[in-house]
């Protein structure tokens, strides 16, 4: 029997997203905290996690397992971790949990795609003429679904139209590149699909190249990268980020639902992706005032399907957002004074200071005589607290107005010994 389809990826990416970070929730935790309506909702959800990971949840091969060693009588799921694996294929996958449809959405749409295949292509005439097993006239259908896929480029259409009707041909770009040509994009579209923000498009689009590799009969490439402490879990936070960037794009208010179900409306002006937590933030402005929310944070974009977009003046919000937070990474201070940091840096390790340099979102590395200097202009210190106790033992943070850094964090090692030097 047909399962049904999800319509909103809402759940899906939330019940994902739990899962993968944390992984020992039970069904009757997300139910008693409101993260799905029912039983039924969140034992559908996870039935299609276990259809898609196609692999016997009990098995070692499977990247969805479960655990009742530690919950008794309750289940709970839990990604697997290797280390030599990248989980954002697996994330990447569930976004078909909600898109397709029905099944008669997904038969319809394969034989499109099938028939258009052919080196003829095919019309709609002749779509229906074929797959017309119940009786039902799908012409209106069929050239409905063939439009929308010429529309996302999956399908072409011929230049002109024969008395037969328009014909459709699959817009295969790939078969135009050589084998080699084919091997070196599928290694740059695998490091974007690791490392990429976002990074889901990449994913796809390296599917597609491994179909292209059966289809030709040779071997896929083996993987070139290991991405070691590598952050997937933005991976489920990319529908929400589209959705946003079209916005950004057409200059038009949203709507949103955050974790507390609390409904704030914002006119949203860029996004930025934190590559060090793999964290999506959306700068706009709210009620007259700058915002910075996290995307993991809003639970949906609330569309009112009776009213029209209302667009803003994009340029005056962008100039809000620019002087109220230029000296924030991404932090939403409302503080209106900006404190200067600055250490010395003593690298003995060139490589060391690389990777330092590196790690910098915000401000800049300067040189004084024979001395360097680390400067950065902050609203919030805090934001850059992480990067200094990291290089602790290479850095020396100066004596400035309005912070206290170094005292701040001396106090933190003292207190670390103090509770942890026996251990």
């Amino acid at each position: 029997m047909a399962r049904k389809n999800n319509r909103s990826f809402k759940n899906i990416r939330r019940i994902a997203a739990d899962i993968y970070t944390y992984g020992f929730r039970t069904r009757e935790d997300f139910t008693t905290e409101n993260a799905v309506g029912n039983d039924k909702e969140y034992d559908n959800i996870i039935r299609q996690l276990r259809d898609l990971y196609y692999y016997d949840v009990d098995s070692d091969d499977s990247p969805l397992q479960t655990d009742t060693a530690n919950r008794g009588k309750y289940k709970c799921y839990q990604f697997k971790r290797d280390y030599f694996a990248c989980d954002s294929d697996y994330l990447a996958a569930s976004f078909g949990l909600c898109t397709a449809g029905d099944e008669e959405a997904v038969t319809l749409l394969m034989r499109c795609l099938s028939f258009a295949a052919k080196p003829e292509g095919v019309t709609v005439a002749q779509l229906n003429a074929v797959t017309t097993e119940d009786g039902r006239d799908r012409r209106l259908t069929y050239d409905r679904k063939l439009r929308d896929l010429c529309q996302t480029g999956y399908l072409r259409k011929s230049k002109t139209s024969s008395s037969k009707g328009t014909r459709f041909f699959l817009a295969d770009g790939l078969s135009k590149l050589n084998d080699n040509q084919l091997t070196w994009l599928y290694y740059l579209v695998s490091f974007y699909a690791g490392a990429g923000y976002p990074r889901t498009p990449a994913i796809f689009i390296k599917n597609a190249l491994k179909r292209q590799f059966y289809y030709r009969k040779i071997a896929v490439p083996p993987d070139a990268f290991l991405f070691r402490d590598n952050i997937c879990g933005n991976v489920l936070d990319e529908d929400i980020v589209y959705q946003l960037m079209e916005l950004c794009r057409k200059h038009c208010e949203v709507t949103v639902l955050t974790g507390k179900d609390k409904a704030l409306t914002i006119q949203p002006v860029y996004l930025k992706i934190d590559t060090r937590m793999g964290r999506w933030y959306l700068f706009g402005v709210c009620e007259g005032y700058a915002k910075i929310l996290r995307v993991s944070n809003i639970k949906e974009i609330i569309k009112d399907k009776t009213a029209e977009a209302i667009a803003f003046d994009y340029e005056q919000a962008k100039n809000i957002v620019g002087h109220s937070l230029c000296n924030s990474y991404v932090s939403a201070s409302t503080s209106k004074h900006s404190v200067w940091v600055e250490a010395e840096l003593h690298f003995d390790d060139p490589f060391l200071r690389e990777q330092f340099e590196r790690e910098i979102v915000i401000g800049r590395i300067e040189k004084v005589g024979e001395q360097e200097y680390y400067r950065v202009l902050l609203t919030d210190v805090l934001e850059i607290k992480p990067l200094l106790r990291s290089y602790a033992a290479y850095v020396k943070i100066l004596p400035g107005n309005g912070h206290h850094l170094a005292e701040e964090l001396r106090s933190e090692y003292e207190g670390m010994l103090k509770n942890y030097e026996t251990l």
